[in-house]
């Protein structure tokens, strides 16, 4: 079976441009590694560059960038913003791999390190994917998240995705490896989408799931995150999930750490309202309403985050979907 590591960046600005020239190193460390001890992964990078906001000098130094990576390497190359849903299709449904392959797509600048443990980490996923016969594997972060600059804006995410995680069952997304220094909420309830998945285009299941994620592209706009949560709830309906803990970085905000708290929950709302009315129109609409509407389920997320968080989100979502 082909084993293959995808990275996937978005240029738009310099602090991008410098997360690629990271990312590059890192990949080129991996794939030593991996030649060295064996692992069998082919590697590659999907890149997304938002050329119409970036100089010349920009460009030129990304495709310095570009010249840097392997000659037996998978590229992909967008040179418009799509949206990071468009990203995540041209990577794990992208049918010119070959059928017997897990993809393992991961973001470069959170994901991607030169190191060992790194790999030790995709490679106990991807073989667990294989081995266990599931559809989809998701590599759970081993640090504290952070999903915004501040604190509430980041706590109101991560209850957004909470929600999605009790649509899918904390059984399934619960890691049975016990750690500390991580986030309570989602060691309790398991995280529902991280920027480390694996998909196995071998499953009985995955051609089944591309359909459906064509069939909810033509009545909704999965170019934003929809996709990702479509994904990560739909294909916990069709098939087998594994989880287990990767090494990871922390979440860098290129360009955005000095919004303030008002614009960032601005644009963070906008964000939740969008996405849950796209995937209201899809055939898991009615399962995420029906989740939102347990007592029980919003009681357990304000065991960890304050209940007027929990209502907010929990409100704004319904709203969405109704």
């Amino acid at each position: 079976m082909n084993k293959f590591i995808i990275a996937r960046h978005f240029v738009s600005g310099e602090g991008e441009l410098n997360g690629l020239i990271k990312g590059v190193n890192s990949l080129k460390s991996l794939m030593e590694i991996s030649k060295t001890a064996d692992y069998g992964f082919e590697f590659g990078l999907k890149l997304t560059v938002d050329e119409e906001r970036l100089t010349q000098d920009l460009l030129q130094k990304i495709n310095y960038e570009i010249g840097r990576l392997p000659n037996n390497f998978w590229f992909l190359y967008d040179p418009k913003n799509r949206g990071p849903g468009t990203s995540y299709r041209q990577v794990l449904f992208n049918l010119t791999f070959p059928n017997q392959s897990v993809v393992a797509m991961a973001d470069l600048d959170s994901y991607i390190k030169g190191s060992e443990d790194c790999i030790d980490n995709i490679y106990e996923l991807t073989e667990r994917v294989r081995t266990e016969g599931a559809l989809l594997g998701m590599g759970a972060r081993d640090r504290p998240v952070r999903l915004g600059v501040h604190k509430k804006n980041s706590d109101l995410r991560i209850i957004h995705e909470l929600f999605h995680s009790l649509v899918i069952g904390s059984d399934r997304l619960r890691v049975k490896q016990k750690k500390l220094d991580i986030t309570p909420a989602y060691a309790e309830m398991g995280e529902s989408s991280t920027g480390l998945c694996v998909m196995n285009f071998s499953h009985p299941k995955y051609s089944e799931l591309i359909r459906d994620v064509v069939r909810a592209s033509q009545i909704a706009d999965m170019s934003g995150f929809a996709t990702d949560y479509y994904v990560s709830i739909r294909s916990s309906e069709l098939g087998k999930r594994v989880v287990c803990y990767v090494s990871t970085n922390e979440n860098e905000f290129y360009g955005h750490d000095n919004r303030t708290e008002e614009q960032e929950l601005n644009s963070i709302t906008r964000m939740i309202g969008v996405q849950t009315k796209e995937l209201g129109k899809t055939n898991i609409g009615s399962k995420i309403l029906r989740t939102l509407k347990q007592e029980e389920n919003k009681r357990r997320i304000a065991e960890f985050y304050p209940s007027e968080y929990v209502e907010f989100i929990e409100d704004l979502m319904t709203k969405a979907l109704e």
